[in-house]
């Protein structure tokens, strides 16, 4: 583990200095002998800490513990030092991407809850990256109109990524339901049965018992039922009387009430002579 001891403490260095000396630690670096190389390059890590702290601390309080999160960052300013080149250019911009592209990995990896798609996920992180800058340089924080334009996204794949968030720490199932009762909490209410699948079981059981009627019967109960016509009203379709229409409504529903009560719901044996 990667720790800032008080006796390692980076000294404050200009950035201009502490350029110049990195790009002399790397050159000295590269023909040095092993114990030497190990001095330049804890020499640069050093130089750095603060670098990768400050990367790090952009992440806190979104799931992962800052320690971890810390951690990560130091160990990728160290493979930074490792494998940076003085010759193709600056260290800082080289470390920066390192170090920014390590935390992302790791939050990939073991920040996410509720995995949302490849897409969402960079385009959350591109988010957090300028969101910061943008709310400096406004004064207040930036619209997804706004993020939309600096990130050359359309306003809602912004919107749909602003919202992944959520994914890093969802609400828990125990947490209080806005709008309810404090006690009451959402794994309260899934762990319910939901009176809607009643319905469906039934309105499933008794289509496929309306199915087995006589076209006749299926249209009187249409007719009744759906289109909320009165007895008259159908009685004047068929051409029969009143009467006739609801000793045939009495009948349909008692064969069909009948057969939803039977243990294997065929119909009776006296069903077919009613």
């Amino acid at each position: 583990m990667i720790t800032r001891s008080h006796s390692s403490q980076a000294p404050a260095v200009d950035s201009d200095d502490r350029a110049v000396e990195t790009a002399a630690l790397l050159r000295t670096a590269r023909s040095a002998s092993d114990s030497e190389r190990r001095r330049c390059f804890q020499r640069i890590v050093l130089l750095h800490l603060d670098l990768a702290e400050s990367l790090a601390r952009r992440y806190y309080g979104r799931g992962i513990d800052s320690a971890d999160l810390d951690q990560v960052a130091r160990l990728a300013l160290v493979e930074a030092v490792s494998r940076a080149d003085a010759d193709r250019g600056d260290f800082l911009p080289y470390a920066v991407s390192t170090i920014r592209g390590r935390l992302k990995r790791h939050f990939r990896d073991h920040g996410w809850m509720v995995r949302p798609p490849r897409r969402v996920q960079e385009l959350q992180f591109k988010i957090v990256d300028v969101w910061g800058t943008l709310s400096q340089q406004r004064g207040e924080t930036p619209s997804i109109a706004v993020l939309a334009q600096t990130l050359d996204e359309t306003p809602a794949h912004v919107a749909e990524a602003s919202k992944a968030g959520s994914c890093f720490h969802p609400s828990s199932l125990d947490a209080p339901r806005p709008g309810l009762e404090p006690e009451v909490t959402l794994g309260a209410v899934l762990g319910k049965t939901d009176p809607g699948f009643d319905r469906v079981e039934w309105a499933s059981t008794l289509r496929a018992a309306c199915a087995d009627l006589p076209p006749e019967d299926q249209r009187v109960l249409q007719l009744r039922f759906f289109e909320q016509r009165t007895q008259q009203e159908i009685a004047d379709e068929f051409g029969v009387s009143q009467m006739q229409i609801s000793r045939s409504l009495r009948r349909i529903l008692t064969g069909l009430r009948a057969r939803l009560d039977a243990p294997d719901g065929t119909p009776p044996t006296d069903l077919a002579a009613a």
